[in-house]
């Protein structure tokens, strides 16, 4: 999985380039944005993204939970129609912040 990352001040963008987070990828997903976001605000860029699970769900929410208790911002961007929906649909629109795309996003940073 290729994460692309760069600070925009003191954000950290980070690019998700894969098209697919599902039970064969979401853990090395968790894992790289877990050390990627520690201790600082970040925004995940999903614009390559065609495809979730409920395991890559599941590491959204973990990534949401750690932003919490490290007490910084975590915001997501460029979801596709369908990702969204999916979203929507299991209620995490109530806990994660998304934002249609990265200005928008930084401008609420």
């Amino acid at each position: 999985m290729k994460l692309n990352n760069y600070m925009v001040g003191k954000t950290k963008i980070i690019e998700v380039d894969t098209i697919r987070i599902d039970a064969s990828n979401s853990g090395e997903f968790k894992e790289k944005m877990s050390e990627l976001t520690k201790s600082q605000n970040a925004i995940i860029d999903f614009k390559h993204l065609e495809f979730i699970d409920s395991s890559g769900l599941s590491a959204l929410v973990y990534l949401h939970k750690k932003s919490i208790n490290e007490k910084t911002e975590l915001r997501l961007v460029n979801l596709s129609p369908k990702i969204l929906d999916i979203i929507k649909t299991t209620g995490l629109t109530q806990i994660l912040q998304i934002y249609p795309d990265l200005e928008s996003a930084k401008k609420d940073m």
